[in-house]
């Protein structure tokens, strides 16, 4: 069998696994709103990836990517499970799946979610996401904040606040820009800063002075 029909295989027990891990640790339709696409797109990424393989390496690098991604997100799932259930564990933390072992610079979508326990407490949830990279962005990233309100009986209401954020340049802190309705609930707003220091990011507001 050939390296495509090989590699072909690997790409649809990705997805096979992904799959499994979804009806194995389910989460609220709210949550599963962002992992669901976000997962695909990631294995996505690779799919034709055996086109631009010069080398040996170059075909064990595409592998490398594509196989850490299902182990990660099946991970994330079965944590945020627990999380929500909630019984004789720790506050639920912020969990967040980063840069992807392997994958290609600037393709980055970093995703972080806090699923705090309901069983005693309708408690709202938080995820947030980088959107797909834009080329024609001048190097500015967008960003959604998710904030996830309980309903007994009924699908969560997810209130989505977009977010801009401004690469680092003099020093390691990207600038988040255009808060608006976010900043003024005291209680998001803190959550923002945590989510985004899960994924790894050093952020701050637009300094005072500054556009």
């Amino acid at each position: 069998m050939g390296l495509l029909e090989d590699f072909r295989k690997v790409y649809d027990a990705a997805l096979f696994a992904v799959k499994w891990a979804e009806y194995g640790d389910r989460l609220d339709a709210g949550i599963d709103a962002v992992l669901k696409p976000w997962v695909r797109e990631r294995i996505a990424r690779w799919e034709h990836s055996m086109m631009w393989c010069d080398n040996d390496g170059d075909v064990a690098h595409a592998v490398d990517g594509l196989t850490a991604i299902a182990p990660l997100y099946a991970e994330l799932r079965r944590e945020l499970a627990a999380d929500v259930i909630g019984l004789h564990r720790p506050e639920a933390p912020w969990r967040a799946i980063g840069r992807i072992r392997s994958e290609l610079p600037g393709a980055e979508r970093p995703v972080a979610v806090r699923a705090r326990s309901r069983v005693h407490h309708r408690h709202e949830h938080y995820v947030l996401c980088r959107n797909e990279p834009d080329s024609m962005s001048d190097g500015l990233q967008t960003w959604e904040f998710r904030v996830l309100s309980a309903h007994p009986g009924e699908a969560d209401v997810a209130r989505v606040f977009p977010l801009t954020l401004q690469p680092a340049t003099h020093d390691r802190y990207a600038t988040v820009r255009d808060l608006g309705e976010l900043a003024r609930n005291r209680v998001w707003y803190e959550e923002m800063w945590f989510a985004f220091a899960a994924t790894g990011r050093d952020v701050r507001e637009t300094p005072a002075g500054e556009d």
